[in-house]
């Protein structure tokens, strides 16, 4: 099995997105990087911690690629100005 996080702005809409794709082992939303260790996710929408929501994927390569994972995400990836992914605009 192997590992990938996407981090795509907020992980609800993110998160949809990989509940689509077939035969992946797991699917779940996490937080990563920032300052603060088990930050609440009241505190990563404050801004303050800088934390980045994103989706952790488990995938066996032989069954899916890191490439349908990737193509997925390239789904949620249209940027338009700072702080700004599709719907959700804000600096989480």
């Amino acid at each position: 099995m192997q590992k990938a996080l996407f981090g795509l702005g907020c992980f609800w809409g993110a998160g949809r997105i990989f509940w689509k794709v077939p035969r992946l082992c797991d699917r779940g939303l996490a937080i990563a990087a920032g300052v603060t260790p088990n930050p609440t996710y009241q505190e990563v929408c404050s801004g303050e911690p800088v934390h980045s929501e994103v989706v952790l994927v488990v995938f066996d390569p032989k069954v899916v690629g890191s490439r349908t994972c990737s193509a997925a995400s390239g789904k949620r990836t249209i940027r338009r100005r700072a702080c700004e992914q599709g719907n959700d605009v804000g600096t989480q």
